[in-house]
């Protein structure tokens, strides 16, 4: 549910401190020198007791999507915190001249098997959302190179139209405190088509759930320290928090390079 928030200036801060009290890899753009690689999002909400068919669904899946040419698949699931059973798929977006060819392709150019597996999902998901991801780099806090994600606290935040300016000079004051703990990383993109394009979705990156709980003091210091006083009241709409941990056997990890 999102939750509408009268923010004052830590509103942000706020949010992610209290998170944290309580407690492969997405491959955003690493630096300016990087190409901008965008990524299209997809949500699964799966029905009560159907997540470890889902499961095995996704996995018969691979072999034909690799037959197909998918080169890069990464899925995470919702662990303990957020709604349950959701799965969160995130694949490299392809250039527009291959949706484009996609386009004109007959649906028999696509293996027998994946077209009878597709068709059996609806008994499976209650809902599916897909939308692109844009990365911004000059506010991400890249993890350490071949850094395989395990455990992400994702953050959707819903942001004011004509604020934008404000919100991204306190998100990077925001990004810079928590960047001096422990945090293994911080990853922000703003959604694009197929999503609400005022919102940004970010992560902040841990091995486990001990590692985050140990770090929040660490967090609330230097949150407290920060000068948000950008994001006043009317520049954040909403947050919504889960925590996310990544399936490796339902992945498609990217050849070495």
């Amino acid at each position: 549910m999102r939750r509408n928030i009268a923010a004052s200036g830590l509103s942000i801060g706020i949010c992610i401190l209290l998170l944290m009290t309580v407690f492969t890899n997405l491959g955003f753009a690493q630096g300016e020198e990087a190409p901008q690689q965008s990524y299209k999002f997809s949500y699964f909400q799966v029905k009560p007791g159907m997540a470890l068919e889902f499961e095995e669904f996704v996995k018969s899946l691979i072999p034909a999507l690799k037959k197909m040419g998918a080169t890069e698949m990464t899925i995470y699931k919702t662990s303990n915190f957020g709604m349950a059973d959701k799965y969160v798929a995130v694949t490299p977006l392809q250039d527009p001249a291959a949706m484009d060819a996609e386009l004109s392709e007959s649906q028999s150019s696509v293996p027998v098997a994946l077209i009878s597996a597709l068709s059996a999902i609806s008994r499976m998901v209650v809902s599916t959302q897909d939308f692109m991801l844009i990365p911004q780099p000059d506010l991400n806090i890249p993890p350490d190179e071949g850094y395989e994600h395990k455990l992400v606290v994702y953050l959707t935040i819903g942001t004011a139209p004509g604020r934008e300016g404000d919100f991204k000079k306190g998100l990077k004051e925001v990004v810079v405190a928590i960047g001096k703990t422990d945090v293994k990383g911080v990853l922000i993109g703003k959604v694009g088509v197929g999503g609400n394009l005022n919102e940004y979705i970010m992560y902040l990156l841990y091995d486990s759930f001990k590692e985050m709980a140990s770090n929040s003091p660490a967090v609330q210091k230097e949150l407290a320290a920060a000068d948000l006083t950008s994001l006043e009241t009317g520049v954040v709409y909403y947050m919504e928090s889960e925590v996310l941990i990544r399936v490796p056997e339902l992945c498609i990890q990217p050849a070495a390079q």
